[in-house]
């Protein structure tokens, strides 16, 4: 893939996940430094529930004190209404996860 056609599936991508959130885009592009592979799986299973933008970022900030494998782990792992209950809304921020 040459590097232009690569760097515009990057900001599909991007776009795609995060919408124009700088932190879910500053969260997306340090988990595909760490492991491209379960970004991508992570993300894709959080945009199946609606899980995006604003929301990516309360995981990596508020719920997993910006730690991105333990935020990769657990939107990989955990149980949908779980990582839900974490991300709520009615507090402001989202709820840490604690070891």
């Amino acid at each position: 893939m040459e590097q232009k056609d690569a760097l515009n599936f990057m900001s599909m991508l991007t776009i795609k996940y995060c919408g124009y959130n700088p932190g879910a885009i500053n969260f997306f592009l340090d988990c595909m430094n760490i492991d491209d592979e379960k970004c991508i799986k992570a993300f894709e299973r959080m945009l199946i529930y609606n899980i995006r933008e604003d929301k990516l970022y309360m995981i990596w900030n508020d719920c997993c004190n910006r730690n991105t494998k333990k935020a990769l782990d657990i939107m990989l792992n955990n149980d949908i209404d779980d990582i839900r209950y974490h991300i709520n809304y009615e507090h402001g921020r989202g709820i840490p996860y604690t070891d």
